[in-house]
């Protein structure tokens, strides 16, 4: 009889640490799945990606109406690995990519001018 108790015992317990483990995993950031059709992925000190984060900062909403994921890139490796994965995609060079990047549901777009322009179509802007 205490054998019976000690395995429902460990029963629930495993039970309790598995959904625990699946309730950690779908909560943390790195799995949580958001609409990232448009990603900025940029350096906190690139000159060319403060042009393109300035131009943003004078057009008002448009980030949040065209739902701009931003990632830096200097200081997370994970954005990183991830900037060279949609440069793969987009058929570039991964050694000669790099920021500010754009990624436009499987179009890529490199340099503070191009992304700008993208930015100014978007919002109709001259």
């Amino acid at each position: 009889m205490k054998n019976k108790n000690i395995f429902i015992y460990i029963g629930v317990v495993i039970l309790l640490a598995i959904g625990l483990g699946i309730w950690i995993y779908k909560t943390s950031p790195s799995s949580t799945v958001a609409n990232e059709d448009l990603i900025l992925f940029y350096g906190d000190t690139c000159p060319h990606c403060i042009k393109v984060e300035e131009f943003l900062d004078s057009q008002g909403d448009l980030s949040a109406r065209l739902n701009l994921v931003r990632k830096e890139v200097y200081n997370d490796l994970g954005n990183q690995k991830e900037l060279v994965k949609k440069a793969k995609i987009c058929g570039l060079d991964t050694a000669s990519v790099a920021v500010p990047f754009l990624w436009n549901r499987g179009t890529c777009l490199i340099g503070d001018v191009d992304i700008i322009n993208f930015f100014k179509n978007q919002n109709n802007v001259q």
